[in-house]
């Protein structure tokens, strides 16, 4: 088979069904369409998450119709924040990352956030990884808050969907920056500037998903232990809220909460990191927290060094 006239690069930090979508539209094609005639009608892409689940027959078919690096293709994928914002898992969902709850090709749950600010910048609109990610809420690079949801009628962020409004033909002026459900633009949802500490968290988040370790009072912590010990507060936090979290799910897991039960946990763990270790031990002191509280579920009853010695 040939290989695709248009092979289109990865842009930075660019989330993986985004490339794959830009390759689709790029050669004249529907996503699904476009897929379903080069990798089969029974290859599962958009019925799936595919950047949390991505076998390697995609990766390698990938490989083979643009000529892109596998490993380039690879890091693309949310696996490629694994040992860093998650440990080795083959659960459909990841921790740290939001769940899209697939439903056939439709998605159940908010999955994917978007900045209004960076797609009006983008020449060519596209995701980004960290867009998933289930601690940013806010753009580490304007300080403004992530949509989770189209702002005008509430649909999930689903640019795979956004070719279907023609069954017979591609538009060409719709791509990734238009909500799938009414075509309103992504861009021109309404700006909502967010405080100064969770700016802070934001970039710090980002910084650990780039760099192999981070500072904290000036001590080096490894990445991966970061995200264990934030994980850890995280989780502490939310139990201190109880009923507050109003969350339709049952989880508690910050993966599956609302937007607004994330931006209220998310907007107290930055101010409790603010001042590290002093606003911390205030609230685990004022609410009488024992440090088994901030130790992550499911971690074997890990608590990194950096956690711990605070308590001690």
């Amino acid at each position: 088979m040939e290989i695709w006239p248009v092979h289109l690069q990865p842009l930075n930090d660019e989330l993986l069904s985004s490339w794959m979508i830009r390759l689709a539209h790029g050669n004249g094609y529907k996503a699904h369409d476009f897929y379903a005639h080069y990798f089969g009608r029974q290859t599962q892409i958009w019925n799936r998450d595919i950047d949390c689940q991505t076998p390697d027959l995609i990766i390698n078919r990938l490989h083979y119709f643009t000529k892109q690096n596998v490993d380039n293709i690879r890091h693309l994928s949310m696996k490629s924040y694994e040992n860093i914002l998650f440990e080795h898992s083959n659960s459909a969902v990841l921790k740290g990352v939001l769940s899209i709850g697939i439903n056939h090709r439709l998605r159940k749950r908010y999955g994917l956030q978007i900045c209004p600010m960076c797609l009006k910048e983008d020449k060519v609109p596209y995701c980004r990884k960290y867009w998933r990610v289930s601690y940013l809420i806010s753009c580490p690079t304007h300080g403004i808050q992530l949509y989770d949801r189209c702002y005008k009628c509430s649909f999930p962020i689903t640019p795979h969907r956004v070719d279907m409004i023609e069954k017979s033909k591609l538009v060409t002026n719709l791509n990734i920056n238009f909500c799938s459900n009414c075509f309103t633009k992504l861009s021109s949802s309404p700006i909502i500037k967010v405080n100064e500490n969770l700016n802070i968290l934001s970039n710090f988040i980002l910084l650990a998903l780039h760099k192999e370790h981070v500072f904290i009072s000036s001590d080096p912590i490894f990445a991966n232990l970061f995200f264990l010990g934030l994980r850890g507060i995280v989780q502490g936090y939310i139990r201190n809220l109880g009923n507050e979290i109003s969350s339709r799910t049952n989880s508690r897991a910050i993966e599956l909460l609302e937007f607004s039960d994330r931006l209220k946990v998310l907007n107290g763990c930055a101010n409790l990191l603010v001042n590290w270790p002093k606003n911390f031990l205030d609230y685990a002191y004022q609410y009488k927290h024992p440090y088994t509280n901030f130790i992550s579920k499911n971690s074997s009853g890990k608590m990194p060094f950096w956690l711990y010695k605070v308590f001690r």
